[in-house]
């Protein structure tokens, strides 16, 4: 679920910035955050020839990039709804920053999880592998896109799943809340991979 989700981060927080005010112009340079997929290429042979020994060959950019990418999106959560805020004054660099480093982080990881999953099954279930990396991609994007965006609607959320006696002046849903479940979910699962999985 990792890939699509920063690539369609700046999709995701196109709405809750527009809301805020942002520009065209401004959602426009929050696409940029996806540009280092563009070179995925340069970092397969770093990927395999630079590990920590003691870790593993793939195991340590799964392991490290899942704990570090955890570290930032919580820092992220605390961060997010601020930067939204202020996106008429301060621009999109505060939004574009953090997302950019992970979104880089993530070709490391894409590079390894590939990679590991060839080493992981016999070679005649190699296609199931794939599809099921394929299935989590899909459903990360759907997660952090689709069921992002209805949940972070207030006016969906006050008319279709709260009570008219109780509307609320925000969805179910914050960017807040989003960063706060993937930081939380990228960090439990580097660190039960680091203790349980051997390579």
């Amino acid at each position: 679920p990792h890939t699509p989700l920063f690539r369609s981060f700046p999709t995701s927080f196109k709405l809750p910035a527009t809301a805020k005010g942002a520009s065209y112009s401004q959602l426009a340079d929050l696409q940029w955050i996806a540009l280092p997929f563009s070179f995925k290429f340069l970092i397969a042979p770093f990927v395999d020839a630079y590990y920590i020994k003691a870790i593993g060959k793939r195991k340590t950019y799964v392991c490290l990039v899942l704990i570090s990418m955890g570290v930032m999106s919580l820092y992220f959560s605390y961060k997010v709804e601020g930067y939204l805020d202020r996106i008429k004054i301060d621009g999109t660099w505060n939004l574009f920053l953090l997302p950019f480093v992970m979104c880089t982080q993530l070709i490391f990881l894409d590079v390894a999880t590939d990679a590991w999953s060839l080493t992981l099954v016999d070679e005649e279930y190699y296609g199931y592998a794939r599809s099921t990396k394929l299935i989590g991609q899909i459903l990360g994007a759907v997660f952090s896109y689709n069921i992002f965006i209805i949940l972070n609607s207030k006016d969906f959320c006050n008319k279709y799943l709260r009570s008219s006696l109780y509307p609320r002046p925000f969805g179910m849903i914050t960017s807040q809340d989003l960063c706060f479940i993937l930081g939380l979910t990228f960090l439990l699962i580097g660190i039960l991979i680091l203790i349980f999985k051997e390579e």
